[in-house]
């Protein structure tokens, strides 16, 4: 049995698509603006290097982790992704 929507319905159904697809547009500008800068930095050739790593993925690392210069070692790097406890942190550790 096939119901037929009134147009009201429909109407909004169609705008509620137009305005979803304004945003993935918009968002695809922002991404390409990201890859945009984020070439412009030294660090991007050497993270583009790992496997498994796209432009826009790039991107975002470069931008959330900010400055590589402020981790002093490999491990702080690990420890601020996630990767790894902090030193300090056990169980055992009153």
């Amino acid at each position: 049995m096939v119901m037929t929507k009134p147009q009201t319905t429909k109407f909004l159904i169609t705008q509620a698509v137009a305005q979803i697809n304004t945003i993935i547009e918009i968002l695809v500008v922002i991404a390409l603006e990201m890859v945009k800068l984020a070439s412009l930095l030294l660090e991007y050739p050497v993270v583009m290097s790992s496997s498994c790593i796209n432009n826009i993925l790039c991107s975002q690392l470069i931008a959330e982790i900010g400055d590589i210069n402020r981790f002093k070692h490999k491990k702080s790097l690990v420890c601020f992704v996630g990767l790894d406890t902090p030193p300090f942190q056990s169980s055992q550790f009153a």
